[in-house]
């Protein structure tokens, strides 16, 4: 009976080790990016929730400030610190990253996703780590921040004109399943120079590298409300892995 059950529990420790290899988790020690990888295959498409999720000190620009937590609590994680209930830039992007990334492994696609936990991973380093996977797509999904203005777009390095194709097939994937107004995309340019360090990463790379800003999470009776909707991230997501299967085979 005792061998019996020594043999049983092998076997259910061989099934545990089998499970974690077919979806393994590991964390970066220096900056706590978590990575999750659906095969060990090549990447095809690397996946970054954009921003700080640890917010301990009220960043401008990365959350907005809510006169109550009511409306959005059953959409959208909404915290509370001395300043009152706000919501994370960082919260909206692992929602749409995270369902990205489902999307895609449904497809078939080999993808990897990077979710900043308790972490102060800068723009520049996030775009290393991600170049080291040498992915065919790399596509970083931020939100945007600025009073009074709204929209969603997507940017690309300048000159990149690969990038900049795809970057406006994307854009129009989602034109008409989400609320959010498509506004014209342009280059990682500012004042002449490229100004987003994840970006600069994939200059002179075979890499398809473009950042998505879906929405002014800052516009909080127009474009927050859609972002944190259920049925458009959905909707959003499933059109965009659907544009990008499209295109992985245009590049194969």
């Amino acid at each position: 009976m005792l061998s019996v059950l020594l043999k049983f529990k092998k076997v259910l420790f061989g099934l545990l080790i089998a499970a974690i290899s077919l979806n393994p988790i590991t964390s970066n020690a220096d900056t706590d990016v978590v990575i999750r990888n659906n095969d060990t295959s090549p990447v095809e498409v690397y996946i970054r929730s954009g921003e700080w999720s640890n917010e301990k000190e009220a960043k401008p620009g990365k959350r907005i400030y809510l006169d109550s937590d009511q409306y959005f609590k059953t959409r959208i994680r909404v915290r509370k610190d001395e300043n009152g209930y706000f919501i994370s830039e960082a919260d909206i992007n692992k929602e749409v990253a995270s369902k990205l990334n489902e999307k895609l492994i449904e497809k078939g696609v080999k993808t990897k996703v990077a979710l900043t936990d308790n972490a102060k991973d800068d723009l520049n380093s996030a775009g290393r780590k991600a170049k080291s996977s040498n992915p065919k797509i790399y596509l970083s999904i931020h939100h945007n921040y600025c009073q009074g203005a709204n929209g969603y777009l997507f940017m690309y390095n300048n000159g990149d004109t690969i990038s900049e194709k795809y970057a406006q097939r994307l854009s129009d994937s989602i034109a008409d399943v989400t609320p959010v107004k498509q506004r014209n995309n342009h280059p990682n340019l500012r004042d002449g120079k490229s100004y987003i360090g994840e970006l600069n990463e994939f200059k002179n790379t075979n890499t398809i590298a473009i950042l998505a800003e879906l929405g002014f999470f800052s516009d909080v009776n127009g474009d927050l409300i859609s972002i944190t909707n259920k049925n458009v991230i959905d909707n959003i997501t499933e059109n965009m892995a659907n544009e990008i299967v499209y295109i992985l085979n245009e590049i194969s």
